[in-house]
């Protein structure tokens, strides 16, 4: 039987489903109307039409689920016919192993969520169940232990290529390896912002997709349910209805996408920055609470919303199903939190032992690991200027030991060596072209790679707006241009085998903001 063959069955069988059904209402309308003559109660004839109603629903789930199992036939037949096709080609065979091997811990989990995506999204129905990426970049592989959620849409202020340059700091390596940041591109009525967005990630991080550690994924906007003309919740107008309800869904087909990923999920944002050393401070603590204690739901790695979420990859299924069922209803952090009273409390317990339920159930992080960065919304004329008061970005510094010098006047306390020795941050009152900082290290040595970040918490705009890192060798004093500074920040490496003895941070225009250094790493190889 080929596809062809099958897809005119299904299609025959769906036609008779209809006409089925038409008959089955018509019959049981005259049924109901007939038999209300014998019937002297209201309250029966009403328990009758209940019954009618129910027996008609059961009718039709067992129709859609037949047309689910013929579709999933019909889908299978097509994958074994192009895997016959494979076969037959001895230099295909290896690109069918490799396949084969990647997925193969992943078919459970994919049946499991097209078995209850049918259900709670029945619009996929009619597109094929079609819930894959629409374009994906990456390598696509399997089994990281993190796994790290990024959407991203379209808004006036873009934030994302900072938020990227800080969470894959390189002084994360080797714990990269074990994780995986996944950016979702989350618009639906622009298709070209998807591409746009792919070009900006491969010239900035090329080297992350192509080792592994970056995927770039984009949605068929045919996954989504229809979004307009939503019934109105919580007295939200149109636009912020639309809004939430989509974000919710942006984080629930996402969170489905990075399930059969890795071991953990963590949701982020696309305006955020992380603290020094975030990476192995989660793991350790994430070893440690599944050692100890497994009775948590998520842990919160930062106060703010979604922010810094962390679940057991095998625990989102029903957090997905909730998401999908109540989308429109509130906002996704206030689901989250309803979600968590449903999964803890039960009916008639005390107030006091149900929070006392929820908080052992999503322990906090402290400091928290994640900061806000962006004031601009994705929702249009929406100013977010939450921060996260419990951020701490200063954890250990190791950088070499290393003579300072500036020619920025310093304001206040904060100076230089704050930044360096990871005790604080440097504010300089003004910036002039050619003002620099000189990094004098006190044992020239082969350096890795350095991370400057600029602006922060205090100053949010006092960033250096056009910079570069340039170094000299103990044979050559002149300075070589390493990189230059793309929204506020630098994060380069050094070339391999070579000795440097000083590091120079140039202004290369002046500017009328000031200049907060709120991360100043140098990695070597001692």
């Amino acid at each position: 039987m080929n596809k062809h063959t099958t897809s005119f069955l299904c299609k025959s069988f769906a036609f008779l489903i209809c006409l089925l059904s038409c008959w089955i209402v018509t019959h049981l309308l005259n049924e109901r109307t007939c038999s209300a003559r014998y019937f002297s109660d209201q309250q029966a004839i009403d328990l009758y039409y209940q019954e009618t109603i129910w027996r008609l629903k059961n009718l039709a789930r067992e129709s859609i689920n037949t047309l689910s199992l013929l579709h999933s036939q019909q889908v299978q037949l097509e994958i074994i016919s192009q895997d016959f096709e494979l076969i037959k080609d001895p230099n295909s065979r290896k690109i069918l192993q490799r396949r084969n091997q990647d997925c193969y811990t992943c078919g459970t989990s994919v049946t499991s969520e097209r078995e209850y995506t049918s259900e709670y999204t029945p619009h996929l129905l009619l597109s094929n169940m079609n819930m894959s990426p629409l374009r994906r970049v990456g390598l696509g592989k399997i089994g990281y232990k993190l796994v790290f959620g990024i959407p991203t849409v379209e808004r006036d202020e873009k934030y994302l290529i900072q938020t990227l340059t800080s969470l894959l700091d390189p002084q994360g390596y080797p714990e990269h390896r074990r994780a995986l940041f996944i950016v979702f591109v989350a618009e639906l009525h622009n298709s070209s912002y998807c591409q746009d967005v792919i070009d900006e990630i491969v010239r900035h991080f090329d080297y992350e997709l192509e080792s592994g550690v970056l995927e770039v994924i984009c949605p068929n906007p045919t996954s989504y349910p229809p979004l307009n003309h939503l019934p109105q919740t919580l007295s939200d107008q149109e636009d912020r209805l639309y809004w939430r309800s989509k974000q919710v869904l942006d984080y629930t087909f996402l969170m489905w996408y990075a399930a059969t990923k890795g071991d953990y999920y963590i949701q982020l944002e696309d305006d955020i920055i992380g603290a020094r050393g975030y990476l192995q401070h989660i793991q350790s603590y994430v070893d440690s609470s599944d050692h100890h204690d497994d009775s948590w739901l998520f842990i919160n790695f930062s106060l703010l919303g979604f922010i810094g979420k962390l679940f057991r990859a095998s625990d989102l299924t029903p957090l997905i199903q909730y998401m999908l069922l109540f989308y429109y209803r509130q906002p996704v952090d206030w689901l989250l939190t309803n979600y968590l009273r449903d999964m803890m409390c039960f009916l008639g317990q005390a107030e006091q032992e149900c929070i006392e339920n929820m908080d052992k159930s999503s322990p906090f992080f402290v400091p928290s690991l994640f900061q806000h960065i962006g004031t601009t919304s994705s929702l249009k004329g929406k100013v977010q200027e939450l921060v996260d008061l419990t951020f701490d970005n200063f954890i250990d510094n190791l950088n070499p030991p290393a003579s300072l010098s500036t020619l920025f006047k310093t304001y206040d306390t904060n100076t230089l060596s704050k930044v360096y020795l990871g005790q604080g941050y440097f504010w300089g009152m003004s910036v002039q072209v050619n003002d620099s900082i000189i990094i004098s290290l006190i044992n020239p040595q082969v350096l890795i790679s350095i991370c400057v970040v600029t602006g922060g918490e205090v100053g949010r705009n006092d960033i250096l707006s056009s910079g570069q890192i340039e170094y000299s060798t103990s044979n050559n004093q002149d300075y070589i241009l390493l990189c230059v500074f793309i929204q506020g920040v630098a994060n380069c490496e050094f070339p391999k085998n070579l000795v440097i003895s000083q590091i120079r941070i140039l202004a290369t225009m002046a500017q009328a903001q000031w200049l907060i250094i709120s991360e100043l790493t140098v990695k070597s190889m001692h």
